[in-house]
């Protein structure tokens, strides 16, 4: 027991100097961040670092430096506490949707946060998934929106003409989670809108049917993207080699050298 006890006190001690040393190290960048002169593009970069190394105590700073930012355009306000993980403009430049986690009554949930693209305030929840929502993606004809959650659903809403979003999960689809314990990563339609390719934790893109609601072909690649013109999908691999694959097939039509640190791609 003494020797449980210790091991736990000694973990706990590492625990607060590590939180020490990040407290430090936040404000020694918030610092350099608030040097008179400074160009407001590195100032502003400068906060976003300190806020990543320290989030607690830099938050405000953060937000404070990017309200006076001479790019910014408006800052759009959640309405409840919660994370951001992926945004999405609507085809039609209605909406702007994030897919987010949020704490309300006690229940941690996934939700969706919709704002008409022209105007500002809160934005309106829209439940979506149990738990985190991971990723967010409009579909091209913008009929539906298409939340991923962290226990590897997706969630589909149809885009309400009256704008009447809450009604909207009412009449979600859900696609189930095809592997247990899998997030879903990153979200992308066809252009044609007929297939969703789902990008997992578990390092495969699985590509599913609108219309059926069915798993159609899976192949391994993360951060699926189709191109354009619909007849390619391109993804990174475990080595975060891009490899692009033809739609129909998904036979692969090039692959690129590994690029060091690569998390994401987009045509």
């Amino acid at each position: 027991v003494t020797a449980t006890v210790a091991v736990r006190a000694a973990g706990d001690a590492a625990d607060r100097a590590r939180a020490e040393a990040q407290r430090r190290a936040g404000a020694q960048i918030a610092a350099e961040a608030a040097t008179p002169g400074l160009p407001a593009d590195t100032a502003l970069l400068l906060h976003a670092a300190a806020y990543l190394t320290a989030p607690g105590q830099q938050a405000d700073a953060l937000w404070q430096k990017a309200a006076t930012y001479p790019g910014l355009r408006r800052v759009l306000r959640m309405p409840a506490t919660g994370t951001v993980d992926g945004v999405a403009f609507s085809p039609d430049g209605r909406w702007l949707a994030a897919a987010t986690s949020q704490t309300t009554d006690g229940h941690r949930g996934g939700v969706a946060i919709l704002w008409p693209a022209s105007g500002d305030g809160i934005g309106v929840p829209v439940p979506a998934t149990p738990t985190a929502a991971t990723s967010i993606a409009f579909s091209p004809d913008g009929q539906l929106l298409a939340v991923g959650g962290a226990t590897g659903t997706v969630t589909l809403l149809p885009v309400p003409a009256d704008g009447a979003w809450p009604a909207a999960a009412e009449a979600a689809v859900t696609l189930p989670a095809p592997v247990k314990g899998q997030e879903v990563e990153r979200i992308s339609f066809a252009p044609d809108g007929t297939l969703i390719a789902a990008g997992y934790t578990d390092g495969q893109t699985r590509l599913w049917d609108r219309r059926t609601a069915r798993i159609t072909a899976t192949f391994e690649g993360r951060r699926g993207a189709f191109d354009p013109g619909g007849q390619a999908i391109a993804s990174l691999d475990a080595a975060n080699r891009v490899v692009v694959r033809r739609t129909g097939t998904l036979d692969v039509a090039a692959t690129t050298a590994p690029i060091p640190g690569a998390a994401d791609l987009a045509y």
